[in-house]
């Protein structure tokens, strides 16, 4: 009895080491160190505007300033979970009516008219995964 105790307890001690080899990364979604796509993510809906070189600027530095302001909110131990959320909703909300400052009127219509998509596109995954999951578990 002993013998086998101790051979179990060895292979799963051996299966956690080998579990995930030195020096490799998780290199799967979400936040984490590193751009990743988030960097890129924020630039892409202006792609499609045709921003003139002062605009791309003054969205650059306003972007900058919003990851950073956003970063201390992160980082502030000292507030509730709630104050946090609100003051990041506060926060976005300012960020979007700057980037709607820096926008021409034809622009900003497009740039509507981008979210509405974008905005249909997920819905459209996500019914598709929900009907995959509800096929799969059979409801």
């Amino acid at each position: 009895m002993k013998k086998s105790l101790i051979l179990f307890v060895t292979l799963i001690s051996t299966a956690f080491l080998f579990a995930q080899p030195p020096g490799k990364e998780y290199k799967g979604k979400g936040q984490g160190k590193g751009q990743g796509k988030g960097g890129m993510r924020q630039e892409q809906p202006f792609k499609d505007l045709n921003l003139s070189e002062a605009q791309q600027t003054k969205i650059k530095e306003i972007n900058a300033n919003f990851q950073s302001e956003m970063k201390k909110l992160r980082e502030n131990e000292n507030q509730t979970v709630k104050a946090q959320r609100d003051a990041m909703a506060k926060l976005s909300q300012h960020h979007k009516a700057q980037i709607k400052q820096v926008l021409t009127p034809e622009q900003q219509q497009k740039m509507v008219s981008m979210r509405e998509e974008k905005r249909k596109e997920m819905d459209q995954r996500q019914n598709k995964q929900f009907e995959k999951m509800s096929e799969k578990l059979k409801l």
